[in-house]
């Protein structure tokens, strides 16, 4: 774009057009400035037409129009500054102080001002980093750096003034040598205006430097530092003065941010701090009684009084409080009036309602007035409570007195006494209200929503939307619906009419307050629904035209999706009248492409597209091939919600789809091929994928499969990522589910030669214990299942040798941690190819659906098919396979410091002890029966058994926290036995015998807790399905009944016997996660015996589970039978196979056994 009339001409028409009401002249205007705006010189016309406009709207328009272009275009810049300086300073950007130093040198204190933002923006993230993190990432020694070169600059600018910086004074003399140049400049405003800045930047790059410990640096020079804080705070400087009497000036932004230093060493250096407290008490005295009450000095006052109140609460200052002269002093000069309802308070409530709103009800109020006052009120109650309440007493009523003269005009006396009142009441601890008394406020607040007063009646709907998110027992809401009932009505036509007050019509609050109400009202709310879906769609189509309220459109649409679900759940066929409400409007939002909509339309579409039974509706599939557009995926906020509308399309009509529209699938398909591009978006290609390959014919697909699969190769080897490789696991297994392993291992080999192998050794094998999903781990033991059972290049071929070690990869998807290790190198892949700034995707909760499962029954447990599949295999293959060993995998549980021994039987030339994880070490080495422990193992770790005759247990004597971990023994390079290691200190808890007594269980069984149980000693004891409280008591012993709603998943031991003793644990779905604590041993005394110490009994032993060979399955599911299979090709036919059987490693103390798990 040329830089000249024509164009400058042009541009302002645009930018006219674009301020037009009408969407019709506006957004194609707006399209217009952004197809543009990539071109050259467009910034420079913007910034001309900024210069030359006449007219100011236009200007103001251009200005805005360069800010957003500024905006898209430098989001990614800025972000990936913000990430690196995140990750990797200082440690691997060590040069980047070295960088901002150099800018000192041009003495330009504008550029010099740049470089302190940027070491502050460095340095305050370390005000919520840990000590001990902040020091190791060197936070002193680059603010050090940083300043020390300051200093040298300032040097190398006054060659003559080296004598007055002693060593002491080295890094203070920064702050110095700028305060001196504020002298030299003390005429020159502008001058000082950058001059203070610096001073500002520095003394909160004081604050982030100090926060974390006091430096010797700023230690050794305190009494310089405090004196230049302690002069800056009493300057007054007429030049700095502003007339504005809303935005704080330089100067009241420097002095509330010395106070914020002066709080933090009151609070954190007391000690070292005290000389100088009484000069900055009286300083800050003086300061809050001399400031006015303009809302410009409400942060210094604020942060002057907070400075006050971490005074009062030390106990090494309260002697500065004492005198009841001081007290009163506090509470009529500072106190009172900060509390007090000001004129700008006034204002804000009436004419800027909005502003007030979110201070007060969203906790920015941090750094007013009041909350500071409320926080010295109850700083001075920690030591003073007596005299303070007598005094505040006093204060109270007369305010109250005030009040009844003439309370239309004295009402700002009684607000202030309530906050007073507050202030002084507040403790720590909470009390609920009782229910009866909740409810009474309910038609009192349904009322309130009627008033004119937008603070009023926002505030209304926000308790309403509080009281009804209430929980009451067995974690259920405090309200039911016939609690509601009687005010249903009213409540509703209120919070609809409340948006028709002027100034509401977009309150995000009153919408907040519809979807909380539809959400507790449920199939109460449907009568009405007829009339209040119109009156939400008319609002959808009136915010679409201008979307402004981010809050209020997301609630917007989840009070939609709330009136589908609800109603539709009652009769499925009321969709139909959704569709009819809502897709004019979802049509006019799609074409004049809404962007902060458009996510949200294919979220309730997907939601609708569900409730239907029959086929994909003529409507969808006329839409169809519209959402295959590639402008469509240009929108990352687009692309989840896109991909779970086409994924809707194909679980109703894969069939339809592939015959109707089989001309769209090459577009299916490239979709497909786009997402698996990205490495921000490779995973929504996997979801779109995995239904394709499940819902569509597989003659539809049959001819594209091949290159799909060279797609996902070619992915794999130019960029391959953790979140990549877990995906492709969970489609190749998939795969083999849906078509068979016979048909996977052809596939992989048609591509290339030995391609099937080289998957096995390089992904599956090293990479499954990546996967993580209760569904997705599911989906790939199924399919590796299938591979190692129904493949028969599995059995006679080359890969033969790769079955050992994917069942035993196999068996660590089901037993071992979930392996969530991720490269450095893929720290960045979200922001890698993000297109600058996008309208972002915000999920609609009530337009969500269940995971969902592609194997469903037809597989309950994938353990049990393993063991059914492996049965088959050697029956139906006998004599062609000889079993070296056999092991059953099981958690192990011992206790901080008991005896615990691991087995291990083989016989073979050299035997290995390793721990696998959460560390890898050699433990011990045994060859030729010559048994040698390791140098760091020495000390607790010996051979138990007679190696030469093939026993190799490992002896752990005093078992500690950090021995836990996974253990394996190998038998000249085979893995024979191995175990997962649980060390912890269960809580004891002793009972006379023949007394109840509860056992403490408390875990998380909101999701994926499809059972609970308890053990005694390793043996199963009692397990509670969920939905079956019947099933929750055995014998004399029985689980919490509100287990599934709180979490209390306790056991309950009825009159308990001595044969009880012994050590229990609570598990959340078979094994794989635990309740806390983590053990409880239960210890019961003898009745008579009462003074005798305790003593832990000894535990019974415990077998496991007799497993017959063909029947390679334990009926609790809780382990697995793994085969470690050697192909014998010159094994004889017709000679017995011999299988050797070991025993899982049982969790009690019993007598030493080659095939048990010993503990002391």
């Amino acid at each position: 774009m040329e830089l000249n009339d024509a164009n400058l001409q042009t541009l302002t028409e645009y930018l006219r057009k674009t301020l037009n009401p009408d969407p019709l002249v506006r957004r194609p205007a707006e399209k217009f400035l952004e197809s543009v705006e990539g071109n050259q010189n467009y910034p420079i016309l913007l910034l001309t037409t900024l210069e030359k406009s006449q007219d100011e709207v236009i200007r103001v328009c251009a200005a805005v129009t360069f800010k957003n272009y500024i905006k898209r275009n430098w989001r990614v810049l800025s972000d990936a500054i913000s990430i690196i300086g995140r990750e990797d300073f200082p440690q691997k950007w060590p040069d980047l102080l070295t960088e901002m130093v150099t800018r000192f040198q041009s003495g330009d204190f504008h550029i010099i001002n740049g470089v302190l933002r940027t070491a502050h923006s460095l340095f305050k993230r370390y005000v919520r980093t840990s000590v001990n993190l902040a020091i190791g990432l060197g936070v002193p020694a680059s603010g050090f750096y940083l300043i020390a070169a300051a200093v040298q600059l300032h040097r190398k600018r006054h060659p003559n003034s080296s004598s007055l910086y002693s060593h002491r004074l080295l890094v203070a003399a920064w702050l110095t040598a700028t305060i001196d140049l504020c002298q030299t400049h003390a005429t020159d405003v502008n001058a000082l205006k950058v001059l203070f800045s610096s001073l500002t930047l520095i003394s909160k790059l004081f604050y982030s430097l100090n926060f974390q410990d006091l430096p010797e640096f700023f230690e050794d020079n305190m009494e310089t530092w405090m004196t230049h804080f302690h002069n800056l705070l009493t300057l007054d400087n007429k030049l700095l003065q502003t007339d504005d009497e809303e935005e704080a000036g330089l100067l009241e932004l420097l002095k509330s941010q010395i106070c914020d230093n002066a709080a933090l060493y009151a609070q954190k250096y007391d000690e070292e701090f005290q000389p100088y407290l009484p000069r900055f008490v009286t300083a800050i005295w003086n300061l809050l009684v001399t400031t006015g009450q303009e809302v410009k000095y409400d942060l210094l006052v604020s942060n002057a009084i907070q400075f006050l109140a971490s005074v009062c609460e030390r106990p090494h200052y309260k002697h500065l409080f004492e005198d009841q002269n001081t007290l009163t002093s506090i509470c009529e000069k500072v106190i009172v009036p900060n509390m007090e309802f000001r004129s700008a308070d006034e204002e804000a409530f009436e004419d800027n309602s909005e502003e007030y709103i979110i201070r007060d009800l969203e906790g920015s109020d941090i750094d007013t007035r009041r909350r500071a006052a409320c926080d010295l009120v109850r700083g001075l109650c920690k030591f003073f409570e007596g005299p303070v309440t007598a005094i505040f007493s006093g204060y109270v009523n007369s305010m109250l007195t005030e009040y009844a003269k003439n309370p239309a005009v004295n009402w700002k006396h009684k607000d202030a006494a309530i906050y007073l009142v507050t202030s002084l009441a507040s403790k720590a601890q909470t009390q609920k209200l009782p229910k009866e008394q909740l409810l009474e406020t309910v038609p009192l607040l349904v009322t309130h929503l009627q008033t004119e007063s937008t603070v009023q009646h926002t505030y209304a709907a926000h308790a309403l939307e509080r009281l009804f998110t209430m929980r009451g027992a067995n974690n259920s809401t405090l309200f039911s619906v016939a609690d509601i009932a009687p005010f249903t009505e009213q409540l509703l036509n209120n919070l609809f009419n409340a948006l028709a007050i002027p100034g509401s019509s977009e309150n995000e609050y009153i919408m907040k307050a519809i979807m909380r109400s539809f959400s507790l009202l449920q199939e109460a709310i449907v009568p009405y629904i007829p009339t209040l879906i119109g009156q939400l769609t008319q609002k959808l189509l009136l915010v679409s035209k201008n979307p402004s309220k981010p809050h209020f459109n997301h609630y917007l649409f989840e009070s939609l999706c709330l009136s589908i679900r609800i109603t539709c759940k009652a009769n499925p066929a009321t969709v139909s009248s959704f569709e009819e409400a809502l897709f004019p409007v979802f049509t006019e939002i799609l074409q004049n492409d809404v962007q902060e909509f458009v996510p949200y339309v294919f979220q309730v579409m997907s939601l609708l597209l569900e409730i239907h039974n029959s086929d994909i509706p003529a409507s969808y599939m006329a839409l169809f091939p519209h959402l295959l557009q590639p402008v469509l995926w240009e929108r990352t906020g687009n692309i989840p919600p896109l991909v779970r509308l086409l994924q809707a399309y194909l679980e109703k009509g894969g069939g339809t789809i592939a015959s109707s529209a089989a001309d769209k699938i090459p577009g299916l398909l490239g979709v497909f091929q786009k997402l698996i591009a990205s490495k921000a978006n490779d995973h929504q290609g996997f979801y779109l994928l995995n239904s394709i390959v499940e819902h569509m014919p597989v003659e539809s697909i049959s001819q594209y499969r091949k290159q799909i699969f060279i797609l996902l190769f070619q992915r794999l080897q130019s960029s391959k990522t953790t979140k990549f490789i877990k995906s492709f696991l969970v489609f190749i297994n998939l795969y083999c589910v849906k078509y068979g392993a016979i048909a996977l291992q052809e596939m992989f080999d048609d591509i290339q030669p030995k391609m099937f192998g080289m998957v096995l050794e390089k992904i599956v094998i090293p990479e499954v214990q990546k996967v993580s999903g209760q569904v997705e781990k599911k989906i790939c033991a199924v399919g590796i299942t299938k591979i190692l059972t129904e493949c028969p290049a599995m059995m006679d071929t080359e890969y033969t040798k790769l079955w050992p070690l994917v069942i035993q990869a196999l068996i660590g998807l089901f037993e071992l941690p979930e392996d969530d290790s991720i490269p450095d190198d893929e720290h960045f892949i979200d922001i890698e190819d993000t297109p600058g700034y996008q309208t972002a995707f915000s999920q609609l909760a009530f337009a969500g659906k269940k995971e969902h499962d592609p194997i469903g029954d037809a597989v309950s447990n994938p353990k049990i098919l393993l063991a059914q599949s492996l049965h088959k295999l050697s029956t139906a293959c006998p004599g062609r396979f000889c079993f070296s060993a056999v092991t059953r995998y099981h958690n192990i549980l011992t206790t901080v410091e008991r005896n615990v021994t691991l087995p291990c039987k083989c016989s073979g030339q050299v035997v290995k002890w390793d721990i696998i994880s959460p560390i890898k070490a050699t433990i011990a080495r045994c060859q030729n029966g010559k048994g040698n422990i390791s140098k760091s193992f020495q000390d607790r770790f010996s051979f138990s058994g007679n190696t030469r005759s093939g026993n190799y247990n490992i002896h752990i004597n005093s078992t500690q926290y950090n021995d836990m971990g996974i253990y394996s023994c190998s038998c000249d390079g085979e893995i024979v036995s191995q175990g997962k290691l649980d060390v912890c200190r269960p809580e004891t808890v002793t009972v006379i015998q023949g007394e109840s007594v509860t056992l403490p269980c408390f875990a998380d069984t909101r999701e994926h807790a499809s059972d609970i149980q308890w053990t005694k000693d390793g043996i199963l004891l009692l397990k509670y399905p969920y939905g079956k409280p019947d099933e929750a008591s055995k014998g004399g012993f029985s689980v919490s009944n509100n287990c599934y709603q709180k979490g209390n998943c306790s056991l309950h031991v009825i009159s308990a016997e001595l044969s009880d003793s012994g050590l229990y644990r609570c598990h959340i779905h078979d094994e794989s996660r635990q309740g806390h604590p983590c053990a409880v041993l239960l210890v019961v005394k003898k009745r008579q015996e009462k003074d005798q110490p305790d003593r832990t009994p000894n535990s019974k032993g415990s077998l496991g589970i007799g497993i017959l060979i063909g029947i390679l399955i334990g009926a609790t599911g809780v382990g697995v039978i793994i085969f470690i299979v050697k192909y014998k090709r010159h094994c004889n036919e017709t000679a017995n196979v011999g299988i050797s059987i070991q025993e899982e490693f049982p969790m009690s103390p019993i007598k030493p056994s080659s095939t048990q798990l010993i503990q002391h």
